[in-house]
C-alpha cells in the first residue's frame, strides 16, 4: 500500500525510503545530506560502493539498515546524476524509477 504525506520525509516511519544520489560518493546537500546525517552507516556503505563503481547513473542500490527506533528499514539509493555538481538527468531518473518498480514487484 502506498501512503503519501507532506512535510519532512524522514520524520515518517517507513519500510522503504528513496534517496537521490550521485555516483562519486558525496552526500553533501539536500535530501542526501539528511539521509547521511541520520544514517551514518549508509554514507560509509554508499561511499564504498561508489569507490568500487557499483553505483552507476540510472542504477539503484539497496541498503538494509536499522532506523532510529531500531526497526529494519531499506534505503534505496537512486543514482540520478553522475557527479554532485551536475543536475539530475531525466533518463537516469526514469531508469531509477523503472528499477525501483522492478524491485518492488
Amino acid at each position: 500500500m502506498l501512503t503519501t504525506h507532506t512535510g519532512d520525509l524522514l520524520n515518517y516511519l517507513a519500510q522503504i525510503y528513496v534517496c537521490p544520489v550521485n555516483c562519486v560518493g558525496v552526500m553533501g546537500k539536500g535530501l542526501a545530506l539528511d539521509f547521511a546525517q541520520l544514517y551514518p552507516q549508509l554514507l560509509t556503505q554508499y561511499r564504498e560502493d561508489c569507490t568500487n563503481h557499483l553505483l552507476l547513473p540510472g542504477s539503484i542500490t539497496l541498503y538494509n539498515l536499522q532506523n532510529r527506533y531500531d526497526q529494519p528499514t531499506t534505503i534505496i539509493a537512486a543514482a540520478t546524476k553522475d557527479h554532485w555538481r551536475d543536475p539530475s538527468q531525466y533518463p537516469w531518473v526514469e531508469k531509477c524509477l523503472h528499477n525501483i518498480r522492478h524491485y518492488l514487484r
